[in-house]
């Protein structure tokens, strides 16, 4: 009897041993899921990063694929041809971003023309603007005169306070680029201003802002087609 009782003790030892064998393989199993995690972390991240680079998030998209069109016209992007004139001295490369391969500059507000001309109440109000980007260019094609032009990019909070910035600059007309003619346009909580640093130059931008109106059926009431009548 004695016997039979110790055998079954030995087989029940072995029997246990086995059963605690067998609980790393789980163990094991959940680290294999574990090791998966940081893989999806590091897709999130790239994901991230291509938002940011994203046209939409520093620059509207309508306005990104607008410059790629307009390069196919001929106007092209004239940040080496300023920065050898000097006549931006912000133009540095803290403040470049490429947007598909384009570049635009993040300024301040005291670096934006508008505060040339427009009254200490609309400036007060500007300064509510959450980023300010600038988009040089020029037209390739030389002539006695190069004709160059800014496309110029305030975001604000909502459509609200873009709508009255927009009323500010219809209210300021011609004090603002004295001597030039300004268009400026709102999409959303955007306001979209082209200018140019010569008169001579508005010419070719009125064709310009309207076609960029036109391919973002832009509303009347959402337009400002400048103090001068051209």
């Amino acid at each position: 009897m004695k016997r039979i009782l110790l055998f079954l003790s030995i087989v029940s030892f072995f029997a246990s041993c086995k059963k605690s064998e067998q609980i790393p393989a789980v163990t094991t199993v959940q680290e294999s899921v574990t090791d998966s995690l940081p893989n999806v972390v590091q897709d999130n991240q790239k994901d991230t990063l291509v938002n940011q680079n994203h046209s939409g998030v520093l620059v509207l998209n309508e306005v990104a694929t607008f410059v790629g069109k307009m390069e196919q016209q001929g106007w092209i992007s004239d940040t080496v041809r300023l920065k050898k004139l000097h006549q931006y001295k912000y133009l540095n490369t803290d403040s470049i971003h490429y947007i598909n391969n384009y570049p635009f500059y993040k300024i301040v507000l005291d670096d934006a023309r508008i505060n040339d001309g427009i009254n200490d109440e609309g400036y007060a109000f500007m300064r509510k603007a959450k980023s300010i980007v600038d988009y040089f260019y020029y037209n390739k094609v030389k002539g006695n005169f190069i004709a160059d032009g800014i496309i110029e990019q305030w975001e604000f909070k909502d459509n609200e306070e873009a709508k009255q910035a927009l009323d500010i600059i219809r209210d300021n007309g011609n004090n603002i680029y004295f001597n030039t003619n300004h268009f400026a346009c709102r999409i959303k909580n955007y306001v979209i201003i082209f200018h140019t640093r010569a008169m001579s130059f508005s010419y070719d931008q009125k064709n310009i802002f309207r076609q960029f109106t036109e391919d973002n059926k832009i509303k009347e009431a959402d337009l400002y087609n400048g103090p001068y009548r051209m």
